[in-house]
């Protein structure tokens, strides 16, 4: 698995992409070319650097060849972003991700062969998926495809794992309940309010879960 991660830009979007992936557990070089930046995370990220990401010799300085994944978190300027992302394809990093601004910024960035993240559009995609239903989150598989959080907000009397998927076609894969994670739950498993559901089903029957959220009062 992958656990040495460089992020390149710790602006609002890499500051909290570096804090999570070192939540998660993972070895996350930081670099910014701010001082007061860096200095924000150094107590927090494992190794945090100030430099010029498109800088050269900044790369061949630091020991990035032997790291699995580098982000390029920054995408105000589009030449400086895919300059950062070509210098990190030759020090040859396994993978290179940056963030996108739009569709041009995208083709570029995928025509040096990096991969495009694209936080603008991915959430307004799950914007679009949760409103007006009872899901929490939403994560895009296919069009009519995805896995969304659900958290079990009222009484569900004799509602059991299986009997989901049988009004539903909605498999869920994660079961939440207080500190316990229950990976595959049981066709026998109820479910009890408080529950936080994570659950996978075509978007019309994720969308039709009625019993999640609060139940409405009564006109």
């Amino acid at each position: 698995m992958d656990r040495n991660i460089v992020v390149v830009g710790l602006g609002d979007y890499g500051s909290i992409l570096a804090r999570k992936l070192t939540e998660r557990g993972y070895d996350v070089l930081g670099v910014d070319r701010l001082e007061e930046r860096v200095q924000e995370l150094s107590d927090v990220v494992a190794k945090v650097v100030q430099g010029e990401a498109t800088s050269e010799g900044l790369w061949k300085d630091l020991p990035v060849r032997d790291m699995d994944i580098a982000i390029v978190a920054f995408s105000g300027d589009i030449g400086q972003s895919v300059l950062a992302s070509l210098l990190l394809k030759r020090t040859g990093i396994k993978k290179v991700l940056a963030k996108s601004e739009g569709e041009l910024h995208s083709d570029l960035l995928r025509a040096i062969g990096v991969g495009v993240i694209e936080p603008n559009k991915e959430s307004a995609l799950r914007t679009a998926r949760v409103l007006g239903a009872q899901l929490d989150d939403f994560m895009e598989v296919t069009e009519s495809f995805g896995v969304a959080r659900i958290k079990v907000e009222r009484d569900v009397k004799d509602l059991t794992i299986r009997s989901i998927f049988e009004k539903s076609k909605c498999t869920v894969l994660i079961l939440c309940r207080d500190d316990r994670l229950i990976l595959e739950p049981s066709d026998g498993e109820k479910v009890k309010v408080g529950d936080t559901l994570v659950i996978a089903g075509p978007d019309e029957d994720l969308r039709a879960l009625h019993w999640a959220g609060p139940e409405k009062a009564a006109p």
